[in-house]
């Protein structure tokens, strides 16, 4: 494709909560051993002209594994959603609280009690990506790769990947990376990006 450019989508690496299988959005918790471990394993595309994380610690770190000379830049908007009084906690904990059930069932309809909404998350999410994209007005910039969080990958792919699946078919595992290529016009007008590329790795978890 002429003129193509990439963006390239990075889970980050595994924590301790995430190998309990807690929900874990904001809270800034730190890789754990096993997750850097398997980070130094795992094969990732060839560095980008830029690197974006999410402000999270987790973000921040795989970034330095996964490309250890490379700067980043930190954007808030690319966080995990906020799971409010649900942070930390696993579904066995969860299980029996109807609020937990009905958003289980329609998280666009119900957000977590003192956490995000499903339409705040999408629209900071979408900012994110506008700021990101811009950078490719310079055509010294054919990748950037952002570090972030399964529901950010998600909603990114849900919204911009030229694959049409649901938002639920989508399951970003730990590790793994997904990248999308459009014609450079195309991604900087916010249009589908028309191929997606990816592997996946570690393992399924919250966060």
């Amino acid at each position: 494709m002429d003129d193509a450019v990439v963006v390239t989508l990075i889970r980050h690496g595994l924590t301790e909560a995430n190998m309990q299988k807690r929900y874990i959005g904001w809270t800034d918790e730190p890789l754990s051993h096993e997750g850097k471990k398997a980070l130094q394993s795992l094969a990732f595309p060839s560095e980008p002209d830029l690197l974006f994380t999410s402000d999270l610690r987790r973000a921040a770190e795989t970034a330095r594994i996964i490309y250890p000379n490379k700067p980043y830049a930190v954007l808030k908007e690319l966080r995990e959603i906020n799971f409010g009084e649900w942070e930390m906690k696993c579904y066995q904990e969860l299980k029996e609280d109807d609020r937990y059930r009905n958003w289980l069932r329609e998280f666009w309809r119900f957000p977590p009690p003192n956490g995000e909404a499903y339409e705040v998350f999408s629209k900071r999410v979408k900012k994110g990506w506008e700021k990101i994209i811009k950078h490719f007005s310079s055509m010294e910039v054919v990748h950037i790769a952002v570090i972030t969080h399964g529901r950010v990958i998600r909603e990114l792919l849900y919204r911009y990947s030229f694959s049409r699946k649901s938002y639920l078919e989508w399951q970003i595992k730990h590790g793994a990376f997904y990248c999308l290529t459009g014609k450079r016009s195309d991604v900087r007008r916010g249009k589908r990006c028309m191929w997606l590329s990816g592997e996946s790795s570690t393992g399924k978890e919250n966060g």
